[in-house]
């Protein structure tokens, strides 16, 4: 299952230290929210990954809601334009990882 919403820095890959140090604050706050009751509403699609698209709703609201108010994740947008700027807002003036996609889609 994949959140919706949220695009939340990359901790796995991440393009810079100051990514994986906010991915991994994202992390935790995620694991907070979901240590009471959550609510899981699907929404009917799924990724390119055939992974289920859903919401979480915790007592404190809407997961993604949360983590993109409290700074720890950016709304998602897809393509190649839009990962450039989370990859600018995550890593400012680092541009381009090796792990960055090339336009075609492709990594590098």
């Amino acid at each position: 299952m994949r959140l919706v919403e949220p695009d939340a820095p990359e901790i796995s890959k991440p393009r810079c230290n100051t990514e994986l140090a906010k991915g991994l604050l994202a992390s935790g706050r995620l694991r907070q929210l979901l240590k009471g009751p959550v609510r899981i509403e699907r929404s009917g699609r799924t990724d390119r990954y055939r992974r289920t698209l859903a919401s979480l709703v915790a007592p404190d609201g809407n997961v993604a809601d949360i983590l993109i108010r409290e700074g720890l994740a950016i709304p998602y947008k897809p393509g190649f334009e839009a990962y450039q700027q989370r990859a600018e807002h995550w890593c400012p003036g680092q541009g381009r990882g090796p792990t960055s996609p090339t336009p075609g889609g492709e990594r590098s």
